[in-house]
């Protein structure tokens, strides 16, 4: 299975609790270029920004409900 590309403004989920608990939702701040798959996500409620894997990130639907 290949990562997951994101797009700098989607809102994702985290999918583990290595940063933040398991599902907080965030929006992707940055994509690094030098280093495919891996984003700063701003979290929701929490500063500052996290360098996270996009394995460990899931796609919010645009439908999605807190």
């Amino acid at each position: 299975m290949s990562a997951a590309r994101f797009h700098v403004g989607e809102r994702v989920k985290a999918r583990n609790a290595w940063f933040v608990p398991e599902g907080t939702r965030g929006t992707i701040l940055q994509a690094l270029l030098s280093m495919p798959g891996i984003y700063y996500i701003q979290f929701d409620g929490y500063a500052p920004p996290k360098l996270m894997r996009a394995r460990d990130l899931e796609r919010l639907d645009g439908g999605a409900t807190a």
